[in-house]
Parts: structure tokens; sequence; C-alpha cells
């Protein structure tokens, strides 16, 4: 599903935007970093934006509590923690994640109207929503080809989802994978790996 897969990624590119965006504050007060991720937030009219706890550092960007509406279909998520390289992202062109984690996501998608949600064609997909990895692959791939518009190039690693979509008729779908290497210069070439079950450890 495309929605899904763009909600989740739009978090990961949110956080990456604020780290080019505010580079001279990385060490500055926290109260002022989140004002100001507020302020670069708050342009991106197609959708609103609530975020808790703010943390930029030149090798991390740390994000608690955030929330993202757009029309019916929302998205939250406890916690957004990337690390890497993200200094050398505006002289290389390109934004390195060694490591992250999105931990307590959840899309809402229980107002999409899907037709009749006892079909079997129904009951496939969500069986694939949650446990196909080609499928997953597919929409991320989605993705990764369109980030080069940013003028930056993505490179993935080790980074983990999890959580749940709550789907049309009261399904709750979980989420849970690690995406082990994403590149935007080659959205075919992806690996991702079911997650352990249980609380993410930090």
């Amino acid at each position: 599903m495309k929605r899904l897969i763009k909600f989740i990624f739009n978090l990961i590119l949110a956080a990456i935007a604020v780290a080019l965006t505010l580079g001279i504050l990385f060490l500055v007060n926290p109260s002022w970093q989140k004002a100001a991720v507020e302020e670069v937030l708050a342009r991106d009219t197609a959708r609103k934006w609530q975020v808790e706890k703010v943390d930029i550092q030149p090798t991390q960007v740390e994000l608690e509590e955030v929330f993202m509406l757009e029309g019916e279909v929302g998205a939250e998520a406890e916690l957004v923690l990337l690390n890497g390289p993200l200094w050398k992202a505006p002289f290389t062109g390109v934004v390195e994640i060694e490591s992250g984690i999105i931990d307590g996501l959840e899309v809402d998608l229980s107002q999409v109207r899907v037709g009749d949600r006892t079909g079997a064609d129904y009951q496939l997909f969500l069986r694939t929503l949650s446990e196909n990895e080609e499928f997953w692959k597919g929409r991320i791939a989605l993705v990764l080809g369109k980030f080069s518009a940013t003028g930056f190039d993505l490179h993935l690693q080790n980074t983990r989802i999890s959580g749940r979509v709550l789907m049309p008729g009261n399904k709750i779908v979980p989420v849970n994978w690690i995406i082990m290497e994403a590149h935007s210069n080659a959205p075919r070439m992806i690996r991702i790996e079911p997650g352990p079950s249980g609380k993410i450890e930090l």
C-alpha cells in the first residue's frame, strides 16, 4: 500500500530535512531546536505535524511523539532515531543512515474505503501487508526512487520499523521490519528482514 509506506518514509524524511535545515543548531538549546523544527514542519502545508521532543546532533537526530495528519489518515511514532554522519550530507549529497529506529509507529487507515471487508481478496491483502517481504520491498523502492528529487541521495542501513496499522473493519496489522540496506540510487537493490519480537532495545 503506497499510502502506508509514504507515511513511514515521510517520518524519516522529516527527520532528515530537520537535520539538514538546522545544521547550525546542532549543539544549542533543545527548546530552540524544537521551535525551529516546528517552523520547518509548518512549511509542509499538505500535512499537519506535531513533535514533542527534538534532539539534533552532528551524528544523530532524535524525535519523540511525532504526529502527522493528512486528510482522514493519521500516523504517529513514539520515537524516530536516526544515526549516521549526517553532517557530511551538505558536502557529499548523500544522507547516510547507519542505523535507525522508528518505534511505536501507528498508522490509522481505518476510515479508508476498501469495499468488501469480509471478502477473500481483502483477507489476502491483510496477510500480504503483514508478511510479504516482496510487497514491502516494492513499496520501499517506489519511495526511494523519488528521493533524488530532494537533491540528496539516501542510504539506509539497519533501520527498524516497529508498530501497527489500523485497517478498516477493526483489523490490526503488525509492522515489524528491518531495512538492512536500501539506497535511492539503486531502488531495486533492497534488503529487508523481519524484525525480532518484543520491545526495541536502545
